[in-house]
């Protein structure tokens, strides 16, 4: 849950970066939940979110989850 990140400095992008790098090597899902506006921006306009993948981006906990979740039998 990033709602207490309201800055993102290049050092911050670029350990991003390299997580996100080491993430998807192992397979695992990077997500982020409840970016604030302002660093979102930051995130589009240094290429950040398109790294990540815009999917990996959800509006609370419970979204997130359910996209873990994936698609319910029934």
């Amino acid at each position: 849950d990033a709602s207490g990140v309201n800055h993102l400095d290049a050092t911050a992008d670029h350990e991003l970066r390299k997580l996100a790098g080491r993430y998807r090597d192992r397979g695992v899902a990077l997500l982020f939940v409840n970016v604030d506006d302002d660093v979102r921006r930051v995130m589009d306009a240094s290429g950040l979110t398109e790294l990540i993948g815009r999917d990996q981006f959800f509006a609370t906990d419970s979204d997130a989850v359910a996209h873990l979740a994936g698609p319910r039998e029934g």
